[in-house]
């Protein structure tokens, strides 16, 4: 993060993914939390190794399945669904 002041009104974005699995559920990780959509592009492309995409799920290598959610800061009254990789 650039060591800005961030208002409740600015986007943030969270990279998601997790490696398939035969489990039901694979636990899915947060990678990182970025202050423009292009850094976190950048971010599953580097990290997760983009190679196709579905809507907002991209599969990349060694079987990492990604996806990005924006999000804004002070969301303690709306839960956050990492799992659901619509934007």
């Amino acid at each position: 993060m650039s060591g800005n002041k961030i208002s409740q009104d600015t986007p943030l974005y969270l990279l998601c993914a997790y490696r398939t699995s035969f489990d039901e559920y694979p636990p899915v990780y947060i990678i990182g939390l970025y202050e423009s959509i292009d850094e976190a592009e950048y971010a599953q492309d580097t990290e997760c190794g983009r190679t196709r995409n579905k809507g907002n799920v991209w599969y990349g290598r060694n079987g990492i399945i990604s996806w990005i959610k924006q999000i804004k800061i002070g969301t303690s009254m709306e839960s956050i669904d990492v799992r659901n990789p619509s934007f």
